[in-house]
């Protein structure tokens, strides 16, 4: 992340990051007086860079120039920062500027205000993104449907993905009962899919968490048979599992979140 460095202070002041995409733009943003400023320096986000913002402030801003192809190429990533529960929002400057030209031309309050006043979170910014490009077209407005589902279904938080639903549903002229349940079977997919993987990774014959387990039976638990039994996990009748010592490691690892609460 380019700028970091200089940008983590005020960044940690205000609570809030500004994310560009070159090296110029974090540079001439800050000559203007906009210190919260860092760049991904033309490379897609990586989980390791979000996290690094994370240690400073959830909330984000993504500082866009007009070129909606570049913008579509962007947004592929941004998904990932809605995983890791960051309050995303989307800024589109006017058409021919970028920041690095932007910040040049206007005083630190006249950049400051126009970014609050076009500030959209993502999930709106994406649906209106994508509607522009599919019009009237069934098939592609299915398309775009579950494109849109997809991102709320990786946000972590209940209540937050409850209002983009909601949101989604008033947007696409979508019954919001329609969009729950699909959001709720992506999230099942999902967590299969983590079932599978842990169990297969970490408890099988050698693997990384077997200090930690004591096999009654075995094979591999069907997904969701984790529940809590006293300072135990117990995974449906085969596996007990050390509570304090293998959480520490699993959250380590990532997988505690990919779980969810129940565990």
């Amino acid at each position: 992340l380019y700028g970091l460095y200089f940008s983590k202070q005020a960044i940690i002041q205000k609570d809030h990051c500004i994310l560009v995409e070159g090296y110029l733009d974090v540079i001439s943003m800050h000559q203007a007086g906009i210190q919260n400023v860092v760049a991904s320096s033309g490379t897609s986000l990586t989980t390791g860079q979000i996290k690094l913002i994370h240690r400073f402030t959830k909330n984000i801003t993504l500082l866009y120039d007009g070129d909606k192809a570049g913008i579509k190429a962007s947004i592929r990533g941004i998904d990932m920062l809605l995983e890791e529960d960051m309050n995303i929002n989307v800024v589109l400057l006017p058409e021919g500027e970028d920041p690095d030209s932007y910040s040049q031309t206007h005083s630190t309050e006249e950049v400051e205000q126009y970014i609050e006043r076009n500030k959209v979170d993502f999930i709106r910014f994406k649906t209106n993104l994508l509607l522009d490009e599919v019009g009237e077209d069934p098939v592609r407005r299915a398309g775009l449907i579950g494109d849109v589902v997809k991102s709320i279904a990786v946000v972590p938080n209940e209540i937050l993905r409850s209002e983009y639903i909601k949101k989604c549903s008033e947007m696409l002229n979508v019954g919001e009962q329609l969009l729950v349940t699909e959001v709720a079977k992506l999230r099942r997919q999902k967590a299969e899919e983590t079932y599978k993987k842990f169990f297969k990774e970490f408890f099988s014959d050698g693997g990384k968490y077997m200090k930690y387990v004591n096999f009654v039976n075995n094979g591999i638990p069907a997904p969701g048979d984790i529940i809590q039994v006293g300072k135990q996990y117990k995974v449906g009748v085969r596996v007990s599992v050390s509570k304090d010592a293998l959480r520490k490691e699993m959250e380590a690892a990532g997988i505690v979140k990919a779980l969810g609460a129940g565990f």
